[in-house]
Protein backbone atom coordinates (compact mmCIF):
# COMPACT_ATOMS: atom_id res chain seq x y z
CA UNK A 1 0.00 0.00 0.00
CA UNK A 2 1.03 3.50 -0.74
CA UNK A 3 0.39 6.87 0.82
CA UNK A 4 0.28 10.07 -1.15
CA UNK A 5 0.14 12.97 1.21
CA UNK A 6 -0.18 16.73 -0.42
CA UNK A 7 1.04 18.05 3.07
CA UNK A 8 -0.99 20.88 5.15
CA UNK A 9 -3.38 21.38 2.09
CA UNK A 10 -5.14 18.59 0.17
CA UNK A 11 -4.32 14.37 -0.38
CA UNK A 12 -4.82 12.16 -2.98
CA UNK A 13 -3.84 8.99 -1.42
CA UNK A 14 -2.61 5.37 -1.41
CA UNK A 15 -2.79 2.01 0.21
CA UNK A 16 -0.06 1.42 2.78
CA UNK A 17 0.74 -2.11 2.22
CA UNK A 18 3.31 -1.18 -1.81
CA UNK A 19 5.62 0.91 -2.27
CA UNK A 20 4.56 4.33 -0.08
CA UNK A 21 4.73 7.19 -2.34
CA UNK A 22 4.40 8.18 -1.15
CA UNK A 23 20.04 31.56 -2.81
CA UNK A 24 21.46 34.44 -3.43
CA UNK A 25 24.78 34.75 -4.87
CA UNK A 26 25.94 33.28 -8.21
CA UNK A 27 26.83 29.94 -9.26
CA UNK A 28 30.52 28.97 -8.57
CA UNK A 29 31.98 28.03 -11.46
CA UNK A 30 29.67 28.93 -14.40
CA UNK A 31 29.33 32.70 -14.65
CA UNK A 32 27.49 32.73 -17.86
CA UNK A 33 25.15 35.45 -18.13
CA UNK A 34 22.38 32.69 -19.20
CA UNK A 35 22.47 31.43 -15.69
CA UNK A 36 19.98 33.29 -13.84
CA UNK A 37 21.01 34.13 -10.17
CA UNK A 38 17.42 35.59 -8.98
CA UNK A 39 16.19 34.47 -5.85
CA UNK A 40 13.15 33.43 -5.66
CA UNK A 41 12.29 33.35 -8.83
CA UNK A 42 12.08 30.42 -11.16
CA UNK A 43 12.27 29.78 -14.82
CA UNK A 44 13.65 27.39 -17.67
CA UNK A 45 16.16 27.56 -19.85
CA UNK A 46 16.73 27.12 -23.32
CA UNK A 47 16.82 23.76 -24.82
CA UNK A 48 20.37 22.13 -25.32
CA UNK A 49 20.56 19.47 -28.08
CA UNK A 50 24.81 20.49 -27.79
CA UNK A 51 27.80 19.87 -25.59
CA UNK A 52 28.57 23.52 -26.10
CA UNK A 53 24.65 24.38 -25.31
CA UNK A 54 24.79 22.42 -22.12
CA UNK A 55 27.86 24.25 -20.88
CA UNK A 56 25.88 27.84 -21.65
CA UNK A 57 22.94 26.95 -19.26
CA UNK A 58 24.17 24.42 -16.37
CA UNK A 59 26.86 25.09 -13.83
CA UNK A 60 30.22 23.43 -14.90
CA UNK A 61 29.32 20.54 -12.33
CA UNK A 62 26.88 19.13 -14.24
CA UNK A 63 29.14 19.13 -17.74
CA UNK A 64 30.92 15.70 -17.38
CA UNK A 65 27.98 14.34 -16.62
CA UNK A 66 25.78 15.40 -19.47
CA UNK A 67 28.12 15.48 -21.96
CA UNK A 68 29.04 11.73 -21.74
CA UNK A 69 24.90 11.06 -21.85
CA UNK A 70 24.77 13.11 -24.86
CA UNK A 71 27.51 11.67 -26.73
CA UNK A 72 26.28 7.90 -25.89
CA UNK A 73 22.54 9.35 -27.01
CA UNK A 74 22.43 11.75 -29.72
CA UNK A 75 18.89 12.42 -29.57
CA UNK A 76 18.58 12.98 -26.19
CA UNK A 77 17.66 16.76 -24.89
CA UNK A 78 18.21 18.43 -21.89
CA UNK A 79 16.74 21.66 -19.91
CA UNK A 80 17.72 23.50 -17.10
CA UNK A 81 15.36 24.48 -14.34
CA UNK A 82 16.31 27.22 -12.12
CA UNK A 83 14.83 26.63 -8.94
CA UNK A 84 15.20 30.37 -7.44
CA UNK A 85 16.47 28.70 -4.24
CA UNK A 86 19.75 28.45 -2.48
CA UNK A 87 20.43 24.77 -1.64
CA UNK A 88 21.02 25.47 1.76
CA UNK A 89 17.29 26.74 1.79
CA UNK A 90 16.31 23.41 0.96
CA UNK A 91 17.10 22.55 4.20
CA UNK A 92 17.22 25.25 7.18
CA UNK A 93 13.79 26.27 7.10
CA UNK A 94 14.67 29.91 5.51
CA UNK A 95 12.50 29.85 3.14
CA UNK A 96 9.91 32.25 4.19
CA UNK A 97 8.24 33.53 1.21
CA UNK A 98 5.12 31.89 1.49
CA UNK A 99 4.98 30.65 5.14
CA UNK A 100 6.42 32.71 8.00
CA UNK A 101 7.47 30.39 10.01
CA UNK A 102 10.23 28.62 7.21
CA UNK A 103 9.65 26.06 5.13
CA UNK A 104 11.91 23.25 3.92
CA UNK A 105 12.18 19.62 2.54
CA UNK A 106 13.61 18.38 6.72
CA UNK A 107 9.51 19.50 7.63
CA UNK A 108 8.76 15.50 9.47
CA UNK A 109 6.91 13.15 7.55
CA UNK A 110 7.84 14.64 4.38
CA UNK A 111 10.46 12.20 3.41
CA UNK A 112 9.62 8.29 4.53
CA UNK A 113 11.60 5.27 4.30
CA UNK A 114 10.64 2.15 4.48
CA UNK A 115 12.67 0.12 8.06
CA UNK A 116 15.31 -2.49 8.15
CA UNK A 117 15.99 -1.44 4.22
CA UNK A 118 18.77 1.17 3.93
CA UNK A 119 21.82 1.30 6.21
CA UNK A 120 20.98 2.53 9.20
CA UNK A 121 22.25 6.38 8.47
CA UNK A 122 19.50 6.91 6.08
CA UNK A 123 17.02 7.44 9.18
CA UNK A 124 16.76 10.03 11.28
CA UNK A 125 17.48 10.58 15.09
CA UNK A 126 17.72 14.25 14.83
CA UNK A 127 14.09 14.86 13.44
CA UNK A 128 12.32 15.59 17.25
CA UNK A 129 9.87 12.40 17.86
CA UNK A 130 11.40 10.37 14.58
CA UNK A 131 13.66 8.29 16.77
CA UNK A 132 13.51 6.97 20.84
CA UNK A 133 16.37 6.59 22.70
CA UNK A 134 14.76 5.04 25.39
CA UNK A 135 12.81 2.67 23.42
CA UNK A 136 15.56 2.27 21.29
CA UNK A 137 13.36 2.55 18.53
CA UNK A 138 12.01 4.60 15.21
CA UNK A 139 8.53 6.38 14.79
CA UNK A 140 6.38 4.67 12.10
CA UNK A 141 4.85 7.12 10.81
CA UNK A 142 2.66 5.25 7.78
CA UNK A 143 1.86 1.92 8.03
CA UNK A 144 2.94 -0.47 7.92
CA UNK A 145 6.73 0.00 8.57
CA UNK A 146 7.70 3.38 7.01
CA UNK A 147 10.14 6.03 9.02
CA UNK A 148 11.99 9.32 8.60
CA UNK A 149 14.43 9.71 6.34
CA UNK A 150 18.13 11.48 7.96
CA UNK A 151 18.84 14.96 6.73
CA UNK A 152 22.27 12.94 4.98
CA UNK A 153 19.58 10.71 3.06
CA UNK A 154 17.57 13.88 1.68
CA UNK A 155 20.65 15.51 0.69
CA UNK A 156 22.12 13.20 -1.02
CA UNK A 157 18.53 11.89 -3.17
CA UNK A 158 17.85 15.50 -3.96
CA UNK A 159 21.24 16.36 -5.31
CA UNK A 160 21.07 16.30 -9.21
CA UNK A 161 24.04 15.12 -9.58
CA UNK A 162 24.03 12.03 -7.71
CA UNK A 163 21.38 10.32 -10.50
CA UNK A 164 22.64 11.55 -14.25
CA UNK A 165 23.80 8.35 -15.18
CA UNK A 166 22.00 6.44 -18.28
CA UNK A 167 18.90 4.97 -15.92
CA UNK A 168 18.88 7.71 -13.23
CA UNK A 169 18.30 10.41 -15.60
CA UNK A 170 15.02 9.39 -16.12
CA UNK A 171 13.73 10.90 -12.74
CA UNK A 172 13.93 13.88 -14.69
CA UNK A 173 12.15 12.96 -17.71
CA UNK A 174 9.93 15.32 -18.81
CA UNK A 175 6.31 13.43 -18.71
CA UNK A 176 4.70 15.69 -21.27
CA UNK A 177 3.01 13.71 -24.28
CA UNK A 178 5.56 12.10 -26.84
CA UNK A 179 5.33 9.79 -29.61
CA UNK A 180 5.55 6.65 -27.48
CA UNK A 181 4.84 3.54 -29.46
CA UNK A 182 2.29 0.58 -27.87
CA UNK A 183 5.48 -1.86 -27.67
CA UNK A 184 7.27 0.63 -24.94
CA UNK A 185 4.66 0.60 -22.65
CA UNK A 186 4.07 -2.85 -23.61
CA UNK A 187 7.68 -3.47 -21.92
CA UNK A 188 7.06 -1.44 -18.92
CA UNK A 189 4.41 -3.81 -18.31
CA UNK A 190 6.11 -6.79 -18.92
CA UNK A 191 8.55 -6.35 -16.26
CA UNK A 192 5.84 -7.60 -13.38
CA UNK A 193 5.73 -11.43 -12.71
CA UNK A 194 1.96 -11.84 -11.95
CA UNK A 195 0.84 -11.99 -15.64
CA UNK A 196 -2.12 -9.77 -14.92
CA UNK A 197 -0.95 -6.97 -16.59
CA UNK A 198 -0.27 -8.89 -20.21
CA UNK A 199 -3.43 -10.64 -20.07
CA UNK A 200 -5.38 -10.34 -23.88
CA UNK A 201 -8.42 -7.80 -24.15
CA UNK A 202 -11.35 -10.50 -23.38
CA UNK A 203 -9.36 -11.43 -20.29
CA UNK A 204 -8.73 -7.67 -18.21
CA UNK A 205 -12.84 -6.60 -20.06
CA UNK A 206 -11.03 -2.98 -20.83
CA UNK A 207 -13.64 -1.40 -23.41
CA UNK A 208 -12.36 2.01 -24.54
CA UNK A 209 -15.45 4.63 -24.66
CA UNK A 210 -13.42 6.85 -26.93
CA UNK A 211 -12.46 4.15 -29.64
CA UNK A 212 -15.09 1.76 -28.76
CA UNK A 213 -12.80 -0.97 -28.75
CA UNK A 214 -11.33 -4.00 -26.48
CA UNK A 215 -7.69 -3.56 -25.53
CA UNK A 216 -4.92 -4.98 -23.43
CA UNK A 217 -3.53 -2.35 -20.79
CA UNK A 218 -0.74 -1.65 -22.96
CA UNK A 219 -3.09 -0.34 -25.81
CA UNK A 220 -5.59 1.25 -23.18
CA UNK A 221 -2.30 3.07 -21.88
CA UNK A 222 -0.96 4.15 -24.84
CA UNK A 223 -4.33 5.66 -26.07
CA UNK A 224 -4.83 7.56 -22.61
CA UNK A 225 -1.58 9.23 -23.28
CA UNK A 226 -2.06 10.41 -26.40
CA UNK A 227 -5.81 11.87 -25.37
CA UNK A 228 -4.47 13.57 -22.07
CA UNK A 229 -0.76 14.97 -23.68
CA UNK A 230 1.05 12.68 -21.08
CA UNK A 231 4.09 9.90 -22.13
CA UNK A 232 2.30 6.65 -21.75
CA UNK A 233 5.07 4.88 -20.46
CA UNK A 234 5.70 6.96 -17.53
CA UNK A 235 1.92 6.52 -16.89
CA UNK A 236 2.17 2.70 -16.96
CA UNK A 237 5.07 3.05 -14.37
CA UNK A 238 2.93 4.62 -12.42
CA UNK A 239 -0.34 2.17 -12.28
CA UNK A 240 2.79 -0.68 -11.50
CA UNK A 241 4.63 1.56 -9.00
CA UNK A 242 0.74 1.93 -7.45
CA UNK A 243 -0.97 -1.22 -7.82
CA UNK A 244 2.36 -3.94 -8.25
CA UNK A 245 1.15 -7.07 -9.63
CA UNK A 246 -2.20 -6.23 -9.97
CA UNK A 247 -3.87 -8.25 -7.19
CA UNK A 248 -5.01 -5.06 -5.10
CA UNK A 249 -9.25 -5.25 -4.52
CA UNK A 250 -9.39 -1.62 -5.87
CA UNK A 251 -9.03 -3.02 -8.93
CA UNK A 252 -10.43 -6.06 -9.16
CA UNK A 253 -14.06 -5.08 -9.78
CA UNK A 254 -15.35 -7.51 -7.21
CA UNK A 255 -14.88 -5.61 -4.26
CA UNK A 256 -17.59 -4.94 -2.01
CA UNK A 257 -17.15 -1.39 0.12
CA UNK A 258 -19.35 1.31 2.18
CA UNK A 259 -19.45 4.44 0.70
CA UNK A 260 -17.49 6.81 3.54
CA UNK A 261 -18.05 10.45 1.75
CA UNK A 262 -20.77 12.67 -0.17
CA UNK A 263 -24.42 12.11 -0.08
CA UNK A 264 -24.27 8.27 -0.09
CA UNK A 265 -22.37 8.07 3.06
CA UNK A 266 -23.27 4.30 4.32
CA UNK A 267 -24.42 2.60 1.08
CA UNK A 268 -23.07 -0.54 0.42
CA UNK A 269 -21.72 -0.92 -3.12
CA UNK A 270 -21.32 -4.29 -4.18
CA UNK A 271 -18.76 -4.01 -6.66
CA UNK A 272 -17.90 -3.03 -10.36
CA UNK A 273 -15.55 0.09 -9.54
CA UNK A 274 -12.00 0.45 -9.72
CA UNK A 275 -9.32 3.18 -8.37
CA UNK A 276 -5.50 2.43 -10.41
CA UNK A 277 -3.96 5.49 -9.12
CA UNK A 278 -5.01 4.85 -5.50
CA UNK A 279 -6.63 8.49 -5.14
CA UNK A 280 -7.87 8.80 -1.44
CA UNK A 281 -7.24 5.26 -0.38
CA UNK A 282 -6.09 6.11 2.70
CA UNK A 283 -7.01 5.03 6.25
CA UNK A 284 -5.67 8.45 7.27
CA UNK A 285 -3.34 7.64 9.92
CA UNK A 286 -0.49 5.13 10.31
CA UNK A 287 -2.72 2.27 11.77
CA UNK A 288 -2.73 0.19 8.59
CA UNK A 289 -6.62 -0.57 8.45
CA UNK A 290 -6.98 -1.84 5.56
CA UNK A 291 -10.69 -2.01 4.85
CA UNK A 292 -10.85 1.55 5.27
CA UNK A 293 -8.11 2.02 3.00
CA UNK A 294 -10.89 0.25 0.37
CA UNK A 295 -13.33 2.12 1.41
CA UNK A 296 -12.03 5.58 1.03
CA UNK A 297 -10.24 4.52 -2.47
CA UNK A 298 -13.81 2.72 -4.00
CA UNK A 299 -15.37 5.61 -2.72
CA UNK A 300 -13.58 8.03 -4.66
CA UNK A 301 -13.78 5.69 -7.60
CA UNK A 302 -17.59 5.80 -7.06
CA UNK A 303 -18.30 9.73 -6.63
CA UNK A 304 -15.66 9.55 -10.33
CA UNK A 305 -17.94 6.94 -12.00
CA UNK A 306 -15.01 4.81 -12.12
CA UNK A 307 -17.53 1.95 -12.99
CA UNK A 308 -15.18 0.43 -16.33
CA UNK A 309 -11.74 0.03 -15.99
CA UNK A 310 -10.79 2.59 -18.79
CA UNK A 311 -12.61 5.25 -17.15
CA UNK A 312 -10.60 4.44 -13.92
CA UNK A 313 -7.26 4.23 -16.16
CA UNK A 314 -8.52 7.55 -18.00
CA UNK A 315 -9.78 9.68 -14.76
CA UNK A 316 -7.08 8.81 -12.50
CA UNK A 317 -4.91 9.75 -15.38
CA UNK A 318 -6.17 12.78 -15.75
CA UNK A 319 -6.60 14.21 -12.58
CA UNK A 320 -2.80 12.91 -11.90
CA UNK A 321 -2.09 14.92 -14.86
CA UNK A 322 -4.23 18.04 -13.45
CA UNK A 323 -2.47 17.93 -9.99
CA UNK A 324 0.95 17.98 -11.09
CA UNK A 325 2.29 17.35 -14.26
CA UNK A 326 0.13 20.33 -15.66
CA UNK A 327 1.60 22.12 -12.09
CA UNK A 328 5.33 22.24 -13.50
CA UNK A 329 5.70 19.24 -12.04
CA UNK A 330 6.41 17.21 -14.37
CA UNK A 331 9.36 14.51 -13.74
CA UNK A 332 9.27 12.03 -10.80
CA UNK A 333 11.94 14.34 -9.01
CA UNK A 334 9.74 17.44 -9.53
CA UNK A 335 6.84 15.01 -8.25
CA UNK A 336 8.71 14.39 -5.04
CA UNK A 337 10.74 17.39 -4.48
CA UNK A 338 8.79 20.03 -5.31
CA UNK A 339 11.03 23.02 -5.63
CA UNK A 340 9.62 26.08 -7.80
CA UNK A 341 10.66 28.69 -5.22
CA UNK A 342 7.89 31.28 -6.62
CA UNK A 343 5.01 28.80 -6.31
CA UNK A 344 2.89 28.24 -2.72
CA UNK A 345 3.44 24.60 -3.18
CA UNK A 346 7.18 24.97 -2.57
CA UNK A 347 8.49 21.55 -0.76
CA UNK A 348 5.29 20.64 0.30
CA UNK A 349 2.94 20.10 -3.09
CA UNK A 350 4.35 16.11 -3.16
CA UNK A 351 2.74 12.54 -5.13
CA UNK A 352 5.39 10.72 -2.68
CA UNK A 353 6.48 10.48 0.83
CA UNK A 354 8.63 7.82 -0.06
CA UNK A 355 12.26 9.37 -0.71
CA UNK A 356 13.88 6.87 -3.01
CA UNK A 357 10.60 6.59 -4.72
CA UNK A 358 11.96 8.87 -8.00
CA UNK A 359 15.09 5.95 -8.19
CA UNK A 360 12.51 3.18 -8.36
CA UNK A 361 10.47 4.69 -10.71
CA UNK A 362 13.70 5.88 -13.11
CA UNK A 363 14.77 2.19 -13.36
CA UNK A 364 11.39 0.83 -14.55
CA UNK A 365 10.88 3.68 -16.97
CA UNK A 366 14.35 2.87 -18.27
CA UNK A 367 13.97 -0.64 -18.48
CA UNK A 368 11.04 0.25 -20.66
CA UNK A 369 12.27 1.84 -23.00
CA UNK A 370 15.83 -0.32 -23.23
CA UNK A 371 13.29 -3.60 -23.63
CA UNK A 372 11.24 -1.87 -25.89
CA UNK A 373 14.86 -0.72 -28.43
CA UNK A 374 13.47 2.88 -27.81
CA UNK A 375 16.46 4.65 -25.94
CA UNK A 376 18.01 6.21 -28.14
CA UNK A 377 14.72 8.06 -29.29
CA UNK A 378 14.36 11.94 -28.46
CA UNK A 379 13.69 11.96 -24.62
CA UNK A 380 13.86 15.40 -23.24
CA UNK A 381 15.04 15.91 -19.34
CA UNK A 382 14.72 18.61 -16.94
CA UNK A 383 17.11 18.82 -14.41
CA UNK A 384 16.55 21.28 -11.43
CA UNK A 385 19.73 24.02 -10.84
CA UNK A 386 20.34 25.24 -7.75
CA UNK A 387 22.30 28.63 -5.96
CA UNK A 388 25.48 27.81 -4.25
CA UNK A 389 25.36 24.31 -4.47
CA UNK A 390 28.35 22.42 -2.55
CA UNK A 391 31.14 21.70 -5.08
CA UNK A 392 30.96 18.00 -4.53
CA UNK A 393 27.68 16.17 -4.46
CA UNK A 394 26.21 15.35 -1.55
CA UNK A 395 27.48 11.90 -0.42
CA UNK A 396 25.45 8.65 0.03
CA UNK A 397 25.22 7.77 3.95
CA UNK A 398 26.61 4.31 4.69
CA UNK A 399 27.20 3.80 7.86
CA UNK A 400 25.18 0.40 9.44
CA UNK A 401 24.35 -0.28 13.28
CA UNK A 402 22.35 1.07 15.70
CA UNK A 403 22.69 4.57 15.88
CA UNK A 404 22.03 4.96 19.85
CA UNK A 405 25.03 5.83 21.46
CA UNK A 406 23.18 7.42 24.63
CA UNK A 407 22.58 6.09 28.67
CA UNK A 408 19.68 5.54 30.49
CA UNK A 409 21.99 5.84 33.71
CA UNK A 410 24.70 5.94 35.78
CA UNK A 411 24.83 4.81 39.33
CA UNK A 412 27.62 5.61 41.83
CA UNK A 413 28.32 3.41 45.35
CA UNK A 414 24.24 2.33 44.39
CA UNK A 415 22.51 5.92 43.81
CA UNK A 416 21.84 7.60 40.79
CA UNK A 417 24.39 10.60 40.20
CA UNK A 418 22.07 13.65 41.25
CA UNK A 419 20.07 14.88 38.52
CA UNK A 420 20.64 12.71 35.44
CA UNK A 421 19.28 13.24 32.02
CA UNK A 422 20.64 11.28 29.17
CA UNK A 423 21.41 14.38 27.31
CA UNK A 424 22.90 16.49 30.37
CA UNK A 425 26.73 15.47 29.94
CA UNK A 426 28.38 16.91 33.09
CA UNK A 427 27.81 15.86 36.55
CA UNK A 428 29.61 16.99 40.09
CA UNK A 429 30.18 15.10 43.59
CA UNK A 430 32.03 14.82 46.57
CA UNK A 431 33.47 11.96 48.05
CA UNK A 432 34.54 11.25 51.82
CA UNK A 433 38.73 11.24 52.20
CA UNK A 434 38.44 7.14 52.94
CA UNK A 435 36.33 6.60 49.30
CA UNK A 436 39.49 5.91 47.63
CA UNK A 437 37.39 3.99 45.01
CA UNK A 438 33.62 4.53 43.68
CA UNK A 439 31.62 1.69 42.17
CA UNK A 440 29.76 2.86 38.56
CA UNK A 441 27.16 0.74 37.33
CA UNK A 442 26.08 2.22 34.13
CA UNK A 443 23.13 1.41 31.66
CA UNK A 444 23.35 2.35 28.06
CA UNK A 445 19.38 2.42 26.43
CA UNK A 446 20.92 -0.15 23.23
CA UNK A 447 22.33 -3.41 24.24
CA UNK A 448 24.66 -2.22 21.19
CA UNK A 449 26.03 0.49 22.84
CA UNK A 450 29.91 0.14 24.27
CA UNK A 451 30.41 1.96 27.65
CA UNK A 452 34.66 2.45 28.41
CA UNK A 453 35.38 3.82 31.67
CA UNK A 454 39.34 4.64 32.81
CA UNK A 455 40.32 1.58 30.80
CA UNK A 456 37.70 -0.73 31.34
CA UNK A 457 35.14 -1.40 28.60
CA UNK A 458 31.72 -3.52 27.98
CA UNK A 459 28.31 -3.61 26.32
CA UNK A 460 25.36 -2.53 26.98
CA UNK A 461 25.84 -2.23 30.79
CA UNK A 462 29.19 -1.32 33.05
CA UNK A 463 30.10 -2.28 36.22
CA UNK A 464 33.76 -1.73 37.89
CA UNK A 465 36.00 0.16 40.48
CA UNK A 466 37.18 3.81 39.57
CA UNK A 467 40.60 4.79 41.81
CA UNK A 468 39.91 8.52 42.73
CA UNK A 469 42.61 10.60 43.81
CA UNK A 470 42.26 13.41 46.76
CA UNK A 471 41.41 16.85 45.36
CA UNK A 472 39.27 16.73 41.52
CA UNK A 473 38.97 13.81 39.58
CA UNK A 474 37.36 14.23 36.11
CA UNK A 475 36.31 10.45 35.19
CA UNK A 476 35.29 10.25 31.03
CA UNK A 477 32.40 7.98 30.60
CA UNK A 478 32.36 7.14 26.94
CA UNK A 479 29.48 5.57 24.97
CA UNK A 480 29.80 4.39 21.56
CA UNK A 481 27.21 3.23 19.44
CA UNK A 482 26.79 0.25 17.08
CA UNK A 483 27.82 2.71 14.34
CA UNK A 484 30.31 4.40 16.14
CA UNK A 485 28.91 7.61 17.15
CA UNK A 486 30.24 8.64 20.28
CA UNK A 487 29.45 10.81 23.07
CA UNK A 488 31.42 11.23 26.35
CA UNK A 489 29.76 11.93 29.97
CA UNK A 490 31.81 13.08 32.76
CA UNK A 491 32.13 12.38 36.40
CA UNK A 492 33.64 15.18 37.79
CA UNK A 493 34.26 13.88 41.85
CA UNK A 494 36.00 15.95 44.17
CA UNK A 495 37.57 13.85 47.02
CA UNK A 496 37.81 15.64 50.58
CA UNK A 497 41.62 14.91 52.21
CA UNK A 498 44.81 16.06 52.99
CA UNK A 499 48.11 15.54 50.36
CA UNK A 500 50.51 12.76 51.65
CA UNK A 501 53.27 13.48 49.40
CA UNK A 502 54.42 9.94 48.46
CA UNK A 503 50.67 8.70 48.68
CA UNK A 504 49.80 9.17 45.60
CA UNK A 505 46.50 7.63 45.69
CA UNK A 506 45.74 9.33 48.76
CA UNK A 507 44.38 5.73 50.72
CA UNK A 508 46.02 7.07 53.45
CA UNK A 509 49.53 4.04 52.57
CA UNK A 510 52.81 3.79 51.15
CA UNK A 511 52.67 0.79 49.37
CA UNK A 512 53.66 -0.67 45.82
CA UNK A 513 50.39 0.91 44.35
CA UNK A 514 51.66 4.63 44.43
CA UNK A 515 55.26 2.97 42.72
CA UNK A 516 52.63 1.93 39.89
CA UNK A 517 51.22 5.08 39.55
CA UNK A 518 54.25 7.15 39.67
CA UNK A 519 55.78 4.36 37.31
CA UNK A 520 52.92 4.78 34.55
CA UNK A 521 52.99 8.47 35.11
CA UNK A 522 56.98 8.59 33.70
CA UNK A 523 56.07 6.03 31.08
CA UNK A 524 53.38 8.28 29.70
CA UNK A 525 51.06 5.40 30.25
CA UNK A 526 48.10 7.23 32.69
CA UNK A 527 49.67 10.88 33.36
CA UNK A 528 48.55 12.01 37.15
CA UNK A 529 46.72 15.60 36.95
CA UNK A 530 45.93 17.84 40.53
CA UNK A 531 46.46 16.40 43.84
CA UNK A 532 47.76 12.83 42.66
CA UNK A 533 50.23 15.23 40.65
CA UNK A 534 51.13 16.94 43.61
CA UNK A 535 51.48 13.98 46.03
CA UNK A 536 54.41 12.92 43.57
CA UNK A 537 56.73 15.31 43.72
CA UNK A 538 57.78 13.58 46.53
CA UNK A 539 61.28 16.03 46.33
CA UNK A 540 59.60 19.18 46.31
CA UNK A 541 61.39 20.36 42.56
CA UNK A 542 58.22 21.01 40.46
CA UNK A 543 58.37 17.77 38.46
CA UNK A 544 57.79 14.39 38.83
CA UNK A 545 61.28 12.65 37.77
CA UNK A 546 63.83 9.74 38.52
CA UNK A 547 64.67 11.57 42.12
CA UNK A 548 61.14 11.11 43.19
CA UNK A 549 61.03 7.68 42.08
CA UNK A 550 64.35 6.79 44.07
CA UNK A 551 62.83 8.32 47.44
CA UNK A 552 59.87 6.34 46.67
CA UNK A 553 61.57 3.26 45.57
CA UNK A 554 63.96 3.44 48.96
CA UNK A 555 61.54 4.48 51.47
CA UNK A 556 59.44 1.23 50.26
CA UNK A 557 62.86 -0.91 50.72
CA UNK A 558 63.68 0.49 53.90
CA UNK A 559 66.65 2.02 52.82
CA UNK A 560 65.59 5.61 54.35
CA UNK A 561 62.98 5.98 57.21
CA UNK A 562 61.24 9.19 55.87
CA UNK A 563 60.59 10.96 52.99
CA UNK A 564 61.84 14.56 51.95
CA UNK A 565 58.29 16.17 52.83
Amino acid sequence: MRRHKHFNKFAIASLAAAVLFTAIGVYAKNTSAAIPNTHWVSSYSSVATTSEQIHNIFPEEYWEYLDALLEEHPNWTFQAFYTGLNWEECFDGSFTKYDASGESEMTLQRNLLQSDYWPSSWYSTTHTGAFSWSGNSWTVYSAPNWIQASEEAIRYCMDPRNFMTEEQIFQFEDQTYYEASVTEVAAVFAKTTGGNWTKTADQTGIHSDYSNKDMTYAQAVYEIGKRIGMNPVILASRIIQEQGEGNSPLISGTKTFTVTSGPDTGKVINGGYYNYFNMEATDGGSNANYELIYNNGLTEAYKAGWNTRYKALYGGAQKFKANFVANDQNTYYFQKFCVKSDSSYCFWHQYMQSLTTPQHEASKTYNGYKNSGTLDVSHRFIIPVFMNMPEEPEYKPTKTGNPNYKLGSIYVDGKSVDGFKTDTLTYSMIVEPTDTTIRLNIKAYASTTTIEVDGQSSKGTFAGDVMVMIGDNAIKIKSTAEDGTQRIYTLNVHRNGEIIYGDINGDGKFNSLDLAYMTSHMLYKKRLTGTALEAADISGDGSVNSLDLAYLTSYLLGKIESLPR
